[in-house]
């Protein structure tokens, strides 16, 4: 088999994981103060984009970091902020009004 001439190649470096801290949450026993965001994979994304607005947020970061809805419906605003615009970076950008 001939090999393919390559022009260009890169090389993609996974994101580096981000923790995120929080006052205290209780759940069934366990205390949360923490989560750890990493990149998600193309399937969250793509399972998290077929529900709508915070639904879709709960989706994503329950897929990454493991947590239930109880305990991320519990986060703060601003620790959920913190957390979309870490995602900002992997999902696809909406289309402006009037471009489709």
């Amino acid at each position: 088999m001939d090999e393919l001439y390559v022009e260009d190649e890169k090389e993609i470096a996974a994101a580096k994981p981000l923790r995120l801290k929080f006052a205290p949450i209780e759940h069934s026993g366990t205390t949360y103060d923490s989560m750890v965001l990493r990149e998600p994979t193309w399937g969250e994304i793509t399972e998290a984009s077929k529900l709508q607005g915070s639904a879709m947020v709960v989706k994503l970061l329950s897929s990454v970091t493991g947590l239930n809805a109880f305990v991320i419906n519990k986060l703060p605003q601003g620790v959920v902020q913190a957390a979309s615009s870490y995602f900002e970076a992997f999902t696809p950008a909406s289309p402006k009004d009037g471009e489709a």
